[in-house]
């Protein structure tokens, strides 16, 4: 088909009074669609949400969450062990069971308060630890990191040492600062702690990223905000020798704070897992994310295991393994700990990730 002269000079007669014009409306064009797609992509992914975590957002402690002065009296009455007892028997209720750790994490400032560090012997391991956590960290805040030492004593005299030194994690950094500069300085204390006991440094550097993350010391308790552009940090900027520990706490925030109902935390906390590159980060992430899984689903191992199977295969298989250790760490639901590895993909696996017996 030709095209005659007339009507070429048409077309660039066209194009030469509205060039500019037909460029701009396709830029804009192009403009919309991208903002279209990004806004979309936005609506996808869960922003955080500060009301609906594991650490409620009210007065820290709440009065709701911890009576000071009925369980100061306690101790008075009966003695710090006995009060302790009741305490625990207290909060088996299942309307109170996901504001046991906050609580036992204020009976142990109150044992450090009423006795000072000797009783640190008092604290045991239920309730995910609270009672190390809440007396260790209100001890370091007090007396500074001077107090250590001493801590590290009566922990190994008492058999206490990996709990206690989770604790001397969160007081380390709720005593240095909550900086990124306060992290690494936080976490190189942790590594001249114990030289000699990895498995101490390992304690300890897991309070300082649990501490960084969550603020359990600060006035209010609520966890550090989350920033959908850099979901990963500080994590991806840390010494690689500290990165597995980092991401292990890192997913027990992602669970906290993105929004949603349990259902969507975990679906979305395995997104996020699953673009960790480093398969022992990933891993961690995974294991981290279980170890919430009890709690968020209060303490039903059936309903524990719904939520990691929101996860894709290998992030379900080794959040279900985290579970299962978070189940054995309870005394009172040990029993329940191995239904969270049977029936999954590799119970084998699943049981050495728990770290518990099959």
């Amino acid at each position: 088909m030709r095209i005659n002269s007339t009507n070429k000079r048409s077309w660039a007669s066209l194009f030469d009074k509205n060039g500019k014009s037909l460029f701009l409306i396709m830029v804009l064009v192009l403009s919309f669609t991208l903002l279209f797609l990004f806004f979309v992509s936005f609506l996808q992914f869960p922003l955080p949400q500060q009301e609906n975590h594991l650490y409620p957002s009210d007065e820290h402690p709440s009065s709701d969450v911890f009576d000071e002065e009925r369980w100061s009296m306690e101790i008075d009455r009966v003695g710090p062990r006995e009060a302790y007892g009741k305490f625990k028997a207290s909060y088996q209720s299942s309307p109170l069971i996901p504001k046991r750790h906050l609580a036992v994490h204020s009976f142990g400032e109150l044992l450090y308060k009423k006795i000072g560090v000797e009783g640190l012997e008092v604290c045991d391991e239920v309730f995910q630890f609270g009672c190390f956590h809440g007396f260790l960290g209100h001890a370091i805040q007090e007396e500074g990191l001077g107090i250590i030492p001493r801590v590290k004593r009566i922990c190994r005299e008492h058999e206490k040492s990996d709990n206690c030194f989770h604790g001397i994690g969160h007081g380390i950094l709720s005593f240095v600062g909550y900086e990124e500069k306060d992290l690494l300085q936080s976490l190189e204390f942790c590594r001249n702690l114990s030289l000699s006991f990895p498995k101490e440094t390992s304690q300890c550097t897991g309070g300082v990223f649990m501490e960084y993350n969550f603020r359990t010391m600060l006035a209010d308790g609520k966890p550090r905000s989350f920033d959908l552009t850099t979901p990963f940090a500080p994590c991806d900027s840390m010494p690689l020798e500290f990165r597995p520990s980092c991401y292990y706490w890192q997913s027990q925030w992602f669970v906290t704070v993105l929004y949603g109902d349990w259902e969507q935390k975990y679906e979305e906390t395995g997104k996020l897992c699953e673009m960790v590159q480093n398969l022992e980060e990933q891993i961690q992430c995974f294991l981290g994310a279980g170890i919430l899984a009890g709690q968020s689903a209060d303490w039903d191992p059936s309903r524990a295991t719904m939520l990691c199977q929101h996860m894709l295969e290998r992030g379900e298989l080794v959040c279900r393994a985290g579970a299962a250790r978070a189940f054995f760490g309870e005394s009172s639901l040990r029993s329940l700990a191995k239904m969270l590895c049977e029936g999954s993909t590799d119970t084998t696996v699943c049981f050495t990730l728990a770290n518990i017996p099959q």
